[in-house]
């Protein structure tokens, strides 16, 4: 009988621990509206560097710095040096960082680069 007692109440008590409320209230909120969890180059990446000012240096046609940034292939190979020069902070003197003179990349879509990378890269 007191194995039976001590059984439901270990029971009752993982029964109690480990409930969860699936109420739609309850879900973490994505407050800043940042989805960096399935970046794509077709979806995100590209959108982003069109969007922006990077081509205005980064086309075939400037290439500055050697760089293009207009396919999969150009952005997939300067990855990590494009994520390293957006990553700036306001303090620091803007000499080697991207876009030069220009407003910093919003940190979701530093965040979105740094997933994207991260998940290897995809197309």
């Amino acid at each position: 009988m007191n194995k039976l007692v001590v059984l439901t109440a270990a029971l009752a008590f993982t029964l109690m621990v480990s409930c969860v409320s699936n109420n739609e209230e309850d879900l973490p909120k994505n407050l800043g509206g940042c989805d960096s969890l399935s970046v794509t180059y077709t979806k995100d990446i590209s959108v982003m560097i069109s969007s922006s000012t990077c081509l205005s240096c980064h086309s075939a046609q400037t290439a500055n710095g050697g760089i293009i940034l207009e396919t999969y292939h150009d952005v997939s190979g300067h990855a990590e040096k494009m994520l390293t020069s957006l990553s700036w902070l306001p303090n620091e003197p803007a000499a080697r960082y991207m876009p030069p003179g220009g407003p910093k990349f919003s940190e979701c879509n530093i965040s979105k680069i740094r997933a994207w990378i991260a998940a290897g890269k995809p197309e």
